[in-house]
């Protein structure tokens, strides 16, 4: 969630990439998702949909969901067609990584370059972090039990949208994690009235660069080709969707 407050104003806009609004229907989007692009088997899709209704997960769904991680394999849920970093490789220097994935102007590996530094005894002294000498080292997602997390964002949706503040949602096409299917799902579930139907939208190259739909509160794109991050692997439309946004062009 992108959002800005400057004092004595008042935030008029808000963009949200990819984000999780709703547990049962952003679930079912995921699950739709890795079946509808080939990533899972009839079998495994069947099985989920048919045991794991409930909140409380039984024998048989976490069978079927561990055999929907296997069938899914060693690639990207956040980039399904993007690189993999090879940590499995002890060949394979961080430098020598680097100029591999480089090319293609998106390194797999990055976040791993920023977990080492931010790790470094004298850059945590820097930025005044970890005075507490914690043994475990800074990971970017630590794993830590989690329980702080509505079930869904609606309420919360219905009152931004009341207050007449602009959103953007945006959802990058090729992520399996919170996918573009969930979001249409949760979007679908809200009940907002269609004021631009479906549409392709151009970047500055006259591309195909996605799809948008506006409803009566929010508007809703797709950035073809992006991940779970849009800037970080299609940034020129991610720029050009923020120019449109400011422009109000939709």
């Amino acid at each position: 969630m992108d959002y800005y407050l400057f004092e004595n104003q008042i935030i008029v806009w808000m963009q949200i990439g990819n984000g999780i609004m709703n547990d049962v229907t952003d679930e079912k989007g995921q699950l739709d998702y890795l079946w509808s692009h080939a990533l899972i088997s009839d079998e495994t899709y069947l099985g989920i949909q048919q045991h794991c209704k409930t909140q409380t997960e039984t024998k048989t769904c976490e069978q079927f969901q561990s055999t929907a991680q296997t069938e899914f394999g060693n690639i990207d849920p956040y980039n399904i067609y993007g690189p993999i970093c090879p940590l499995d490789d002890d060949d394979s220097s961080s430098s020598s990584r680097r100029r591999v994935f480089k090319k293609n102007g998106y390194d797999p590996c990055e976040q791993y370059y920023v977990r080492d530094y931010l790790n470094l005894p004298q850059v945590q002294k820097a930025l005044h972090a970890n005075l507490t000498n914690l043994p475990n080292p800074w990971e970017p997602c630590s794993g830590l039990p989690w329980k702080d997390s509505p079930s869904s964002m609606f309420p919360i949706y219905n009152r931004l949208i009341a207050s007449g503040l602009r959103i953007l949602l945006f959802s990058g096409d090729v992520d399996a994690v919170v996918s573009v299917t969930s979001t249409r799902y949760s979007i679908s579930a809200m009940n907002l009235t269609v004021i631009k139907p479906w549409h392709v939208w151009h970047d500055d190259t006259k591309e195909v660069a996605g799809y948008m739909v506006v409803y009566d509160g929010l508007a809703f794109a797709t950035v073809r080709g992006a991940g779970h991050q849009v800037p970080q692997f299609q940034p020129r439309r991610a720029f050009a969707l923020l120019n449109m946004f400011f422009a109000n062009h939709f």
